[in-house]
């Protein structure tokens, strides 16, 4: 079966356009989790001041990856509290498993 080109060019461009225009991107999502811990510090910067602590087993959406100065890997994440969107902060990210 033949698609026709408007029908196609539909499909591939809507989707585009509607990720452009909300600046959502596509994120990862995981758990807190810290094996010697009840839960992981949230940082303003990789490796930088504390914020926020996050229980084990909060689900949380990484959005953005960076090194601290160390070379170490931090992501950015952000999820939902009490049915309001958060922006959490900087996670150390072996702290936290993605699927």
């Amino acid at each position: 079966m033949r698609i026709p080109k408007t029908v196609y060019s539909l499909c591939v461009v809507l989707p585009i356009m509607a990720s452009a225009s909300t600046g959502v991107a596509a994120s990862d999502e995981c758990r807190v989790f810290d094996p010697y811990d009840s839960g992981v510090n949230v940082r303003a910067t990789p490796n930088g001041r504390k914020i926020n602590r996050l229980r084990n087993g909060r689900i949380v959406y990484a959005e953005d990856y960076d090194n601290d100065t160390q070379g170490r890997p931090w992501a950015y994440v952000s999820g939902n509290y009490n049915g309001a969107w958060r922006n959490w902060g900087w996670m150390y990210y072996d702290l936290l498993r993605c699927s």
